[in-house]
């Protein structure tokens, strides 16, 4: 099943909050308050038209993160 591109920045988003720690709280936050974060953010940019196309599905190909090893340092 293909995802969207909604789906794939809310878990981005939830990814990239998974060490977020809250200020003036213990710990840190759960996994559904990040995938809330997440519906959150995809809400708001939503709103105001789609010029992301966040409806669409992500093609079967997605070549996802791409990282560039830096060789010079091994």
């Amino acid at each position: 099943m293909p995802y969207s591109r909604a789906e794939m920045l809310k878990f981005a988003v939830a990814f990239a909050l998974m060490k977020m720690k809250i200020h003036g709280r213990k710990g840190a936050l759960t996994e559904e308050q990040r995938y809330e974060i997440g519906d959150h953010v995809v809400y708001e940019l939503k709103r105001n038209g789609d010029p992301w196309r966040l409806n669409e599905n992500v093609p079967d190909n997605h070549p996802g993160p791409r990282w560039q090893a830096d060789e010079s340092k091994t």
